[in-house]
């Protein structure tokens, strides 16, 4: 990692599918609040992030500045906690999504989320 690299630590909100192989990918940390943030290459077989990527897991994204859009680019991920085997319940299930989802629309970009 170089001195402009950064790392933040936090739980994954959100991740979408961009083109075939990438991920825009939604965590909410308690120093930078939302941060989106771009995974190029992550749904490819060579990479062994896609196992990190559930809704609810607590994450350290290492994360560089970006050269063309305003969104950092993933340089490594590593899983804190996995929450993937407590989510297995559907009724944790239900419950989790909607508390990511609730921050997800409340918290904005960028906003601390410590109150």
């Amino acid at each position: 990692m170089s001195d402009s690299d950064r790392a933040i630590t936090g739980i994954l909100l959100r991740r979408v599918p961009y083109g075939d192989y990438d991920m825009v990918l939604t965590v909410l940390s308690e120093t930078l609040g939302r941060v989106a943030c771009f995974a190029r290459g992550a749904r490819r077989a060579k990479k062994n992030w896609v196992g990190s990527f559930v809704p609810g897991n607590r994450l350290t994204v290492h994360l560089a500045p970006s050269r063309r859009s305003g969104m950092p680019s993933v340089v490594s991920i590593d899983l804190v906690t996995d929450r993937s085997a407590s989510l297995a319940q559907p009724g944790r299930l239900a419950r989790a999504a909607y508390l990511l989802e609730l921050t997800d629309r409340v918290v904005q970009d960028g906003e601390e989320a410590v109150g």
